[in-house]
């Protein structure tokens, strides 16, 4: 076979192989690579922008006991909620969920604190909004956190 009979193979080098075209499969690899990672970083931080909530854990004196306070929000109602978290005879942990009787419709747990009885079966929580406005609520853990 002379030179110019023998069959034209494609060209290879460092962006990988090449077709007929000449387009490296490669460089069409790194730029999907990178249209997926720019769409996974945009993602992320829409991701991580929370929505308007406040989340907080209370422990009391003894560090048994715990309250989780939070609320999740939506464009017209906010769902405020407590938790009671209280360890059990086996060594795990129970959660109840506490009645507190709030019906807000914007975020009233930007600020809460805790005073427990001296014997943990109370707490008084007191919570503000964002304008410091806010109140306080009596839990009877036996009666308002029972399931």
């Amino acid at each position: 076979m002379s030179r110019n009979e023998r069959q034209r193979e494609p060209a290879t080098g460092p962006g990988g192989t090449r077709d007929e075209s000449g387009f490296s499969m490669r460089a069409s690899h790194f730029w999907l690579g990178a249209a997926a990672l720019v769409v996974l970083i945009f993602g992320g931080i829409w991701l991580a922008i929370p929505a308007a909530e406040t989340r907080h854990r209370l422990t009391a004196p003894s560090g048994n006991i715990w309250l989780d306070v939070g609320e999740m929000c939506g464009p017209s109602s906010c769902g405020q909620i407590v938790v009671l978290d209280f360890p059990a005879p086996d060594g795990g942990r129970y959660r109840n969920p506490c009645e507190t009787g709030l019906r807000e419709d914007h975020p009233v747990f930007v600020t809460v604190s805790a005073d427990w009885a001296e014997d943990e079966n109370s707490v008084t929580l007191t919570y503000a909004d964002a304008d410091g406005e806010g109140g306080t609520i009596t839990l009877e853990l036996a009666v308002d956190c029972a399931v």
